[in-house]
């Protein structure tokens, strides 16, 4: 759904990815490129070392998966979550579903099988410092948020949720 470059490329050479599974799940997975990182127009390029970052994200509804990652200006990752169709989860800090998470990836290896625990992407500066969940959470009760851009001058975040059949958000 949706796909990222680390803003210290090609020096950290990853790309992320954020999809729905056919475990009913949603992840957040990131790959080595190797090849011609410098080059635009080259086709010398591979991904390997995939090294799994969020797993175990509700997609039990396949609806409100939302998909969008970005990174902002301090190179935070950040990655939205729909509330897979129930949105009272939207508003529980324990559940991932229906929030803006913000990650820091800055630590993670450049390889292996993953998930880290929560406690190695907690971003400094996240609202909520609380165990698991919550210490990832950036923002909270969102319906589906879909997309999203981050102004690069003032690191704002615009989100677009996704509405109802009436009316858009």
């Amino acid at each position: 759904l949706g796909v990222a470059v680390d803003p210290a490329w090609p020096a950290r050479p990853y790309l992320y990815f954020h999809y729905t599974s056919t475990d009913s799940t949603v992840h957040v997975q990131m790959w080595e490129a190797r090849g011609d990182l410098v080059e635009p127009g080259s086709t010398d390029l591979t991904l390997a070392n995939p090294f799994l970052i969020l797993g175990g994200i509700p997609d039990l509804a396949g609806i409100h998966n939302a998909g969008t990652l970005r990174f902002a200006p301090d190179g935070m990752l950040l990655v939205s979550v729909g509330d897979d169709g129930q949105s009272c989860e939207a508003q529980d800090l324990a559940s991932p579903l229906g929030k803006l998470l913000r990650l820091d990836v800055s630590r993670m290896p450049a390889g292996g099988s993953g998930p880290p625990p929560p406690g190695d992407l907690v971003a400094p500066g996240n609202p909520f410092p609380r165990p698991g969940w919550p210490a990832l959470v950036a923002a909270w009760g969102l319906r589906n948020p879909f997309r999203f851009d981050v102004d690069t001058w003032t690191g704002d975040v615009w989100i677009g949720n996704v509405g109802s059949d009436r009316f858009e958000e």
